[in-house]
């Protein structure tokens, strides 16, 4: 295992510092290191989606409408990663973004073609 020294800014140290006063880590760098796990699979997670998303037929989308909707996505991800996202709500968050991105991406499209 390497050792690595880090400099967190004040609010990092703070959630640090609240995450061992919990009792839920023992010390700093357990909790870093499961919040570096979770960063590992939430990317691995994105990535996935993107291949998933590439894999699925889109019978009533035509090619350049399929594009849009992976570059929404490709945008949202980068946006995710550079943690500029909202928090995740679950079912009823995704359930309200899927009921939502179909229409506002017809919008877009019919607009990008005109």
């Amino acid at each position: 295992m390497e050792q690595m020294s880090i400099t967190l800014t004040g609010e990092l140290a703070e959630i640090v510092s609240a995450g061992i006063a919990s009792g839920r880590y023992r010390d700093a760098r357990e909790m870093v290191m499961e919040a570096l796990r979770r960063l590992e699979r939430d990317m691995a997670l994105a990535g996935g989606y993107l291949q998933a998303l590439d894999a699925v037929a889109y019978p009533d989308l035509d090619a350049f409408e399929a594009e849009e909707i992976r570059k929404t996505l490709r945008l949202g991800l980068a946006k995710m990663e550079a943690g500029e996202s909202a928090p995740y709500e679950r079912r009823k968050g995704v359930a309200r973004i899927c009921a939502d991105i179909k229409p506002k991406d017809r919008e877009r499209i019919q607009l990008a073609r005109q």
